[in-house]
């Protein structure tokens, strides 16, 4: 039983340096190309993703989520987009967000007419409310253009992002494929 742990003990003591050594040939990569994945894989691993880019209410092919060219803004700019936009609203994903409340504003406001029209009440509205939303009409447009302020601020962030990154790609292949051939 002695003999059998000091064997079981030199065993685990020559998996374990057999591991090590594993390890640190694992460590070396063979190729300048496999030690660049490597890095990229590392960089990948410790790269943030914003979950602001993916946007759950954004259509399939909304006009701010494409990259234009000449022939798309040609084809944009065509009368018949607005023919366009009125067959497919009922399934974008702002009209489906919109549709429940604004059917229940309507059934509300039905409701209040036929309560009116069947007692005979004089419904006035006065001026007052009219500038209540006015007002909460014009704050609404500043938020509006508050966020799409925030969305240019944003995209010049992503630019800024990608000529970083750009430039970290530049700097690795240099590190790595210059030195092995001078002639890229």
């Amino acid at each position: 039983s002695i003999g059998e742990s000091r064997l079981n003990e030199e065993e685990d003591e020559e998996s374990a340096s057999t591991n090590v050594a594993n390890k640190s040939m694992k460590k070396e990569p063979k190729t300048v190309i496999e030690a660049f994945e490597r890095d990229a894989k590392e960089i990948q691993k410790i790269w943030v993703i914003d979950p602001s880019l993916a946007p759950t209410d954004v259509s399939i092919g909304s006009t701010y989520t494409k990259l234009w060219n000449h022939e798309m803004w040609r084809n944009h700019m065509n009368i018949n987009r607005y023919f366009r936009h009125l067959a497919y609203w009922p399934k974008s994903t702002i009209a489906k967000s919109i549709v429940p409340v604004t059917i229940c504003v309507i059934a509300w406001s039905c409701f209040v007419r036929a309560i009116a029209y069947k007692y005979q009440l004089q419904l006035e509205i006065p001026f007052t409310c009219a500038i209540l939303f006015g007002q909460a009409i014009t704050l609404l447009l500043t938020l509006r253009t508050n966020q799409s302020l925030a969305r240019v601020q944003e995209a010049r962030t992503v630019t800024g992002k990608i000529v970083t990154q750009a430039r970290e790609v530049a700097a690795l292949s240099s590190c790595y494929l210059y030195p092995n051939d001078p002639n890229l």
